[in-house]
């Protein structure tokens, strides 16, 4: 926005999701006189897509067939199924890269694969890490297991010892079951119930 003494405003907006509405005085000096210019500027969300200059077009197009998304001073490619980048210039030669009845999901500048159970990876061609039976959940570029009850560990590697706490009583032997525990014993006089809890006679 330009104004007639030759002052360049376009600083004075401030981009947001809405219309945003910038106050700023100017005091200028003409002939000793000190003059208060106040000037009221509504800026609006500029098509970034569709005012790009001609010598920005050749780097900052999206190729391919890819639509052109703004954002907020800036913006994004949505590429179009079988590219990727943020220019749409990185071509996926597979219909779909994604292995193992993995399913292919398309953001506004990438594809990603979300991955069957028994499955990782960023094709979904590396089988899970998990063991047990523990469900391998994509985090970004890294994994999380979700054990089963019973174990744990970053892999699901490490079977839970419930006997390790020794809750058994009075002597009692613990023996370690997947998710649980048994105490075996003769309830010797003056005790009974599942850990031996002593009990007046």
């Amino acid at each position: 926005l330009w104004h007639p003494l030759g002052l360049l405003f376009s600083d004075l907006c401030f981009f947001s999701q809405e219309l945003a509405a910038v106050r700023r005085s100017f005091y200028l000096l003409f002939s000793l006189i000190s003059v208060m210019f106040m000037f009221y500027f509504i800026c609006e969300l500029i098509a970034f897509c569709l005012s790009l200059p001609f010598f920005l077009l050749s780097r900052s197009s999206c190729f391919n067939g890819g639509t052109c998304v703004d954002g907020i001073n800036s913006f994004s490619c949505q590429c179009p199924l079988g590219f990727t980048g943020p220019f749409c210039l990185t071509e996926i030669n597979d219909k779909s890269p994604c292995k193992n009845k993995g399913t292919c999901v398309q953001t506004l500048a990438q594809t990603r694969c979300v991955c069957p159970p028994g499955w990782t990876g960023a094709y979904c061609d590396v089988p899970s890490l998990c063991q047990h039976s523990g469900h391998c959940l994509n985090v970004g570029n890294s994994h999380h297991c979700q054990c089963q009850v019973g174990y744990t560990g970053s892999y699901c590697e490490v079977q839970l010892d419930e006997c390790e706490s020794s809750p058994c009583q009075n002597g009692a032997t613990c023996r370690d079951h997947l998710g649980g525990y048994q105490c075996e014993c003769s309830c010797p006089p003056g005790t009974r119930g599942r850990k031996l809890r002593n009990f007046p006679l």
